[in-house]
């Protein structure tokens, strides 16, 4: 209780912020009024193996919330740093939107611990999905050369079954999180 009482304190709640852009799968191009900034997603991380699931989940991100107003919740703020918590009028957080589905892990250094997003992480383990998948490999470097942003790869293009493994839930995130935050306004 006392840690959760602390917590509250140390975060910041801004009404509505406009998501101008994600320069990448961490940060966050933001206006409030006349003033525009950058600011890091709390809690969000990607395999330093698997290079595609984070262009993925760029533009993921670019594809839900870009141009929309969203609730900010500065987690913690280093100078002029802020790592921030997007979420939409119902509530549902971008953040733990990522690594519920799979399309980002989550990522302690920096803010530490965020109970929500670890067990979205255990949830999007225990189902296998996104970066949890284990025919993954197959397809963490495909299409991605040094300094290119995106690929034309339909991942839905083919199926694997290895072993009678059904076919994997790669894109099922995407669908998901398009339609838990399909009313961002």
């Amino acid at each position: 209780l006392h840690l959760s009482i602390r917590r509250q304190r140390q975060m910041c709640i801004r009404d509505r912020v406009e998501v101008l852009d994600f320069p990448d799968g961490t940060s966050v191009l933001l206006r409030e009024g006349a003033n525009t900034f950058s600011a890091i997603l709390a809690g969000i991380g990607y395999p330093t193996d698997d290079p595609r699931s984070e262009m993925d989940a760029c533009e993921r991100l670019r594809d839900i919330a870009a141009g929309k107003r969203l609730k900010m919740i500065v987690h913690k703020k280093v100078g002029d740093l802020q790592y921030v918590e997007l979420s939409a009028g119902d509530g549902e957080s971008l953040n733990r939107m990522l690594v519920r589905y799979g399309m980002a892990r989550l990522e302690l250094k920096g803010i530490g611990s965020i109970p929500e997003l670890f067990s979205a992480e255990v949830m999007a383990r225990n189902e296998e999905l996104g970066i949890w998948d284990r025919n993954r490999d197959a397809f963490k470097t495909m299409g991605v050369e040094e300094g290119e942003e995106s690929s034309d790869f339909d991942p839905d293009a083919a199926d694997i079954d290895h072993e009678g493994v059904s076919p994997s839930n790669r894109n099922v995130s995407q669908g998901v999180a398009a339609s838990e935050l399909k009313d961002l306004s």
